[in-house]
């Protein structure tokens, strides 16, 4: 059976991410109106303790639905080091193995879950009440209860965007996204307009979860309801086959959540490193830059995720030649995206934050730098994210230690020299230099036999049908 990305799903890839960036954007500016300073900085803490548990993660998220598209694809069995792959002329999806991945998911974010309420009840709770102390905080208990509860609703729940990106549900997800971020804005709108203060906008959060949470459920009945007629026989597994599919998940989501650390110390912890060494005015300006090429990066880099469960759909089946042609494709849209974004920052953006708070000013020198870090990091990322296709993701232990020597590297240029904010860009791009930035691409061109050359041709050929064949409205 295979595997059909469209037009659609990529416009609302774009449009997914655009809606998970932007709802935030949206609402600074009621926050900074309608809550007190202590409220502010409640939510922010709120917000910061919610990423740090959604680290509980670990890697299951994206391991997970590379083995879902490796079941949809018709793998034979999951092994611990690759995949047994299906070679047959007409590959069907592996119900059975699809099911045993379902039911191992559950569990797995059940656990997950459990750890988060524990880490949550034990460390957060006494965190809040230590930060808050002294503070008017009206309805501080209610507002963290809500929280909580949201927060791990939110994590348990998280198997079924996994699910369903394993089975190239794109748009389905996405649609999803859109249309929760979109109840989080208009909620907290409406409750910060009527005075509810920082409960108005933990209630909007949960509001959101739970419409994500109802439409996926809804989307998941439907997508799996013809693959999983074999759970009206009531099959049940033995407790050493899920123990062998949990296996096979376990000894790659482990190292996939090592590069997720990686990732998070190669860009995010410098915002914490920074504020010990340098003015706050100066974190500002480093801590708004990142964002700012954040986004760009994030949006550049649509066209590669929204195509990452077709990639792992055609390993399966082993058509090298169309992963050529959207990886191609992939590389020359994150280029072009990537530039004509720092090219708007520069000559729009940057003179429009300029007018809008002149005291708050920002080196162009210092976005092209950092520009071109966030490039090349992203780039060797990409490569990275095709080898895990694989089944393998054998980049970890050079992700996991080029970031803690990034880090290393940093906070010496800080100690010993006088580079100041710069030594946050030089001391990671260093580092990535010597070997990430250009080991993971080579290896992908070897794996695949090609080059860089002939990988932009096949990408340029792919984009141009693209262009003209438009208006059937799908990628082939």
């Amino acid at each position: 059976m295979f595997m059909l990305i469209t037009r659609r799903d990529v416009l609302w890839s774009y449009l997914g991410v655009i809606f998970n960036l932007g709802a935030n954007l949206i609402l600074l500016p009621l926050i900074l109106h309608y809550l007190s300073g202590p409220e502010i900085g409640l939510w922010y803490v709120f917000v910061s303790i919610g990423t740090i548990v959604t680290l509980l993660d670990l890697g299951f998220s994206p391991t997970i639905s590379r083995n879902v598209a490796y079941s949809w694809g018709g793998a034979k069995s999951l092994s611990d080091n690759d995949l047994l792959v299906n070679n047959d002329s007409c590959i069907s999806p592996n119900k059975v193995l699809l099911l045993k991945v379902l039911v191992i998911s559950k569990k797995i974010y059940l656990i997950i879950t459990l750890f988060g309420l524990i880490g949550l009840v034990l460390f957060g709770t006494p965190y809040i009440i230590i930060v808050s102390n002294g503070e008017n905080i009206d309805n501080l208990g209610l507002t963290w209860v809500i929280y909580l509860f949201s927060l791990l609703l939110s994590i348990y729940y998280s198997y079924y965007s996994s699910f369903l990106r394993g089975l190239g549900a794109i748009y389905e997800i996405n649609l999803v996204l859109v249309i929760s971020k979109t109840v989080v804005i208009v909620v907290s709108s409406l409750l910060l307009v009527f005075g509810f203060g920082i409960l108005g906008v933990t209630v909007g959060f949960m509001c959101g979860v739970a419409v994500n949470r109802k439409l996926s459920n809804r989307i998941f009945k439907i997508k799996t309801k013809n693959i999983f007629d074999i759970k009206n026989r009531k099959v049940t597994f033995e407790k050493y086959e899920l123990k062998k599919v949990f296996k096979s998940i376990w000894i790659k989501a482990w190292k996939d959540g090592l590069v997720t650390i990686s990732t998070f110390m190669s860009t995010q912890v410098n915002t914490i490193i920074i504020s010990l060494y340098l003015s706050l005015e100066v974190a500002g300006v480093y801590s708004l830059s990142l964002q700012l090429i954040s986004i760009i990066i994030s949006l550049s880099s649509v066209f590669y995720n929204a195509h990452q469960p077709k990639l792992q759909h055609l390993y399966v089946i082993r058509d090298f030649e169309m992963s050529k042609k959207i990886m191609g494709a992939s590389l020359i849209i994150y280029t072009l995206l990537t530039t004509v974004g720092v090219l708007t920052l520069l000559f729009l953006g940057i003179p429009i934050l300029n007018f809008i708070r002149p005291s708050f000013s920002i080196d162009i020198s210092y976005i092209l730098l950092l520009a071109m870090y966030y490039y090349a990091l992203q780039l060797h990322t990409l490569f990275a994210s095709y080898i895990s296709n694989t089944n393998s993701v054998v980049y970890y232990k050079a992700f996991i230690v080029s970031s803690i020597f990034g880090v290393i590297v940093t906070i010496l240029l800080l100690e010993f020299t006088e580079l100041g904010i710069w030594s946050l860009i030089l001391g990671p791009m260093f580092v990535q230099m010597l070997y990430n930035n250009w080991k993971w691409p080579l290896y992908v061109n070897t794996m695949v036999k090609t080059s860089f050359k002939e990988l932009l041709k096949h990408g340029l050929d792919y984009l141009i049908k693209l262009v003209l064949s438009i208006k059937r409205g799908s990628f082939h």
